[in-house]
């Protein structure tokens, strides 16, 4: 985006190193000349079928009007910079978004949403049960005005699936995790 939200997390937290990802060249020029270093600009969309966003693991998360267009582009958004269209099924379309910023955070880390409803996409109510599907604890509603909302989540404090686990034959069949699920999404 254009960085706004970014500043105000530069304000709160002065030492903290940002990532700012976004599909617009425009959008990032206005963001990196808005917001102080340490700041990475990543040129690049929030792919629905990715498994993680580019560059992680984050500690945060914070997607400001940004969950919807990673679902489903505008066409004109979509078309300039060769998104693919919007899904038939939008609520598993934000599964897989969801998925990859769960996926996408350091044990304990904490991703922040704050957007708006529209006709057709999930609901507030239904955001949260989703974040809870992927993975996420102690989802809550945060603040809500009309159409507007900022929700929450925490990624466990330790990882779901050990890296030393990867692979061992326990003969049961594997649990399904988000990032299973991800995995099976890609095969």
């Amino acid at each position: 985006g254009s960085g706004r939200a970014a500043l105000e997390i530069r304000k709160a937290y002065p030492r903290c190193e940002l990532w700012l990802l976004d599909a617009d060249a425009d959008r990032l020029a206005a963001a990196e000349a808005r917001v102080a270093e340490p700041t990475h600009i990543m040129r690049t969309a929030i792919s629905r079928k990715a498994e993680t966003l580019p560059g992680a693991p984050y500690d945060a998360a914070t997607l400001v009007l940004a969950i919807r267009h990673a679902v489903s582009p505008a066409p004109h958004y979509a078309e300039k910079h060769g998104l693919p269209p919007a899904p038939a099924d939008l609520r598993e379309a934000y599964r897989a978004v969801l998925a990859a910023v769960f996926c996408s955070l350091a044990p304990g880390g904490t991703a922040v949403i704050g957007d708006h409803c529209e006709h057709g996409h999930p609901g507030v109510f239904e955001l949260c049960k989703i974040l809870e599907e992927v993975g996420f604890e102690h989802v809550d509603v945060a603040w809500r005005d009309r159409d507007y909302y900022v929700i929450a989540g925490a990624a466990p404090p330790e990882d779901p699936e050990p890296s030393w686990m990867h692979g061992i034959d326990s003969g049961v069949e594997e649990q399904a995790t988000p990032r299973t699920w991800m995995r099976s999404l890609a095969s």
